[in-house]
């Protein structure tokens, strides 16, 4: 998926990571969740955009997208039936928090299962049963 045959139609644009960390330093808890929702709505409409359709599989594919995009690492892995997903960073502590709270809205939201979640400052590891 390229970022710019869909970045016109949902009214994203990249923001310069030094911008970024400043804005998620300065999130409070509820500032924080107010951008989860939003974060979530955006994926939402881009998968609705370039997949026409919003599940489980399209959400992580349009996720894990977005954050090559921005720098972010992500693995996907599975092993004796738990799935991991494990998201690196140089964002921060609070973007941490942000992603984790993210990770637990989209399996709660799509599959109403809880992720199991621990993080550091760069890195936040989700798991969850690998059937959904």
């Amino acid at each position: 998926m390229l970022w710019d045959k869909y970045e016109d139609k949902i009214k994203m644009f990249r923001v310069p990571e030094e911008s970024l960390q400043h804005i998620l330093l300065h999130l409070d808890e509820v500032r924080r969740g107010e951008a989860v929702d939003i974060i979530f709505n955006i994926i939402r409409d881009w998968a609705l955009v370039s997949k026409k359709k919003f599940d489980i599989h399209s959400c992580l594919e349009i996720l894990e997208v977005y954050c090559r995009m921005a720098g972010v690492s992500v693995e996907d892995r599975v092993l004796d039936g738990v799935r991991s997903f494990i998201i690196k960073h140089n964002l921060g502590q609070n973007a941490s928090i942000l992603i984790d709270e993210l990770i637990r809205k989209i399996f709660w939201e799509l599959v109403r299962k809880k992720a199991d979640t621990e993080f550091t400052k760069t890195t936040v590891i989700a798991k969850i049963t690998a059937t959904f």
